[in-house]
């Protein structure tokens, strides 16, 4: 008898766990603005990063607890931006290719909003100037951090984040040596097909 009690009260545990979550997933597509951040005090006379623009294309899931949820996203990023070099006055664009793994773990907001933050892992695919491919003078994979807000609005997700670098992207511009990190603003749109 009592075996069989603990089996139903395992049982029960095991179904109520079972529904205290909700697995998504679905395509995601955004845009995202990028800006480098050169830190060498010389640099600063000669070099003015503009802000480029990019975009991004992947799979997002997320796991719904009651209150909290996880959200892994797989996303390639292509990202192109603007530099002036005034020592001469020249114009250079650097563009890259990344796969990026952002884990982000958020609280839900009133049923609709939600604010978020977590890890993001980069691995560079190709980092080029329109002088020198630059990839060597990069990290292959970086580590970096994610804020952001979202809305869920029936089937879909959109964010809007902000991502740091924990860690320099490049040590040189050419052949001059940099702190060359990055931040970029995204937005994007994500649909639950799950």
């Amino acid at each position: 008898m009592r075996k069989t009690i603990g089996l139903v009260l395992f049982l029960v545990g095991i179904s109520n766990i079972t529904h205290a979550y909700v697995f998504k997933v679905g395509p995601r597509i955004g845009i995202s603005t990028y800006h480098i951040r050169l830190d060498e005090e010389g640099l600063a006379k000669c070099y003015d990063p503009h802000i480029g623009l990019g975009y991004q294309a992947g799979i997002v899931g997320r796991v719904d607890f009651p209150v909290i949820y996880i959200q892994p996203e797989l996303l390639f990023t292509y990202s192109k931006v603007k530099y002036q070099n005034q020592c001469p006055n020249e114009e250079h664009v650097l563009r890259y290719k990344k796969i990026e793994l952002p884990v982000l773990f958020g609280i839900k907001i009133m049923g609709i909003g939600r604010l978020q933050a977590g890890p993001v892992f980069s691995l560079l695919l190709s980092a080029k100037s329109d002088t020198a491919d630059i990839y060597a003078e990069c990290k292959s994979i970086t580590a970096g951090y994610q804020v952001g807000i979202g809305v869920d609005f029936q089937r879909f997700i959109i964010d809007l984040k902000y991502e740091g670098s924990l860690s320099k992207v490049c040590s040189k511009l050419g052949n001059i040596a940099v702190d060359h990190r990055k931040s970029l603003f995204m937005l994007s749109v994500g649909v639950n097909l799950l």
